[in-house]
């Protein structure tokens, strides 16, 4: 080798894309297209079935565990729906009255806040903007329109069928009997979407795909439970110490409003700051100090417990996408942002990082050993059902082709 070539690296050629993978790309633009534009056609029956995914996916975690114990899945399925819902109605029931007085209560104090607040603004009005105010303007008035403007926006994109009170009710009964029957028939689902899939090892990647979106949603919708019901029930509890009125129906909204992340715990600090101001601009502080206290408390201490089994979202990222299904859906894009969010990217890193993370791990193997070592991956951590529908799948292919 002449001297000066020895110690040089070879120099890498630049490829460029071929025609076949600009078609693909292009066809996977589409198609992208397409399935969006499909989405907010039929967005109303999306959101209803998604809603019962999640449903299923929160009823599937104690179904699961009967079926251990041989009781099956159609047994256990309605039994622990009519379970939950007979505790729902009756803990509802138990704290109904103290809730209705302090509910209506709730409701004639805010009106009450309001006036206060724009008679303060009234007062201050020129020190705030720098200008004199109209002497026929009704600053109360005002806020209140505001309100109403801002109340609207958050609701406006919510989907038409869920606007009316007859939409609702029908909206929710077949969110119910939708998640019980996805519940009831989940093996059947799951083994149906892999026969969509070639056998190999391209179906065992869908089944473990599958695994991981199933673990994904069960654990954020327990742990957002486990959330709501501890947010809920410490709020009250510490507004009561405070002596602050309405505390427990101000701790019942604080847990409601729990299911949505970000946005809605500010959105329950709202009134209980306000009832505090009523009592005393001090105690206002103080609401706000507590909320701003349990947020701290769910974000560094209660999500690491309870969100074990959920994918971690980065805040930014979580952040930006509600405001996106906001901007698209309204208030129940907001709602469903997140476990959205968390499945699209488990179906991204599994379908998607993970095998170019191994397709890059196996080409620097066989470049440095001059090796072929194939790679697949294995069963074992699946439910039987699909574990075994892969294995039937493979040697039914296998018999075909010999």
């Amino acid at each position: 080798m002449p001297p000066e070539t020895e110690g040089r690296q070879p120099v890498a050629r630049r490829s460029f894309p071929s025609t076949g993978q600009i078609a693909r790309a292009a066809l996977v633009v589409i198609a992208m297209w397409v399935v969006a534009r499909g989405v907010w056609l039929a967005r109303d029956v999306f959101f209803v079935v998604f809603l019962a995914v999640l449903l299923a996916a929160f009823l599937s975690i104690f179904v699961d565990r009967l079926q251990r114990i041989k009781v099956p899945r159609v047994v256990a399925g309605p039994l622990v729906l009519l379970a939950f819902l007979g505790l729902v109605v009756g803990l509802g029931a138990a704290a109904w009255p103290m809730l209705r007085d302090q509910l209506s209560e709730l409701g004639q104090t805010l009106p009450q806040t309001l006036e206060r607040a724009g008679d303060w603004v009234g007062e201050h009005y020129a020190e705030l903007t720098g200008r004199f105010m109209d002497t026929e303007r009704d600053i109360t008035v005002d806020l209140r329109e505001q309100l109403r403007n801002a109340a609207a926006q958050l609701v406006r994109g919510v989907l038409p069928v869920l606007t009316s009170i007859g939409g609702l009710i029908i909206s929710g009964l077949v969110v119910l009997f939708a998640g019980l029957y996805l519940t009831i028939e989940q093996p059947l689902f799951w083994e149906g979407a892999l026969r969509l899939v070639p056998p190999g090892g391209q179906r065992r990647v869908a089944a473990d795909t599958l695994q991981r979106v199933g673990k994904t949603l069960r654990g954020w919708i327990l742990g957002t439970v486990i959330n709501m019901v501890v947010i809920g029930v410490v709020t009250g509890l510490a507004l009561w110490a405070l002596g602050i009125p309405t505390a427990f129906a101000l701790g019942m909204i604080a847990g409601l409003l729990e299911f949505v992340p970000i946005f809605g715990p500010i959105l329950a600090s709202i009134p209980a700051i306000a009832i505090g101001l009523t009592v005393s601009p001090i105690m206002g502080l103080w609401v706000a100090l507590l909320y701003v206290g349990l947020q701290q408390l769910e974000s560094n201490v209660l999500q690491p417990i309870v969100m074990k089994g959920a994918v971690k979202l980065p805040p930014a990222l979580s952040l930006s996408f509600q405001v996106l299904m906001a901007i698209l859906f309204g208030f129940i894009g907001i709602v469903v942002a997140v476990p959205m969010l968390a499945m699209i990217i488990v179906f991204v890193k599994s379908l998607y990082i993970e095998p170019m993370e191994e397709h890059d791990h196996d080409t620097q193997h066989d470049h440095d050993t001059q090796e072929e070592v194939p790679q697949k991956r294995s069963t074992d951590h699946l439910p039987d059902h699909l574990a075994r529908a892969i294995t039937q799948r493979d040697v039914s292919a296998k018999r075909r082709d010999e």
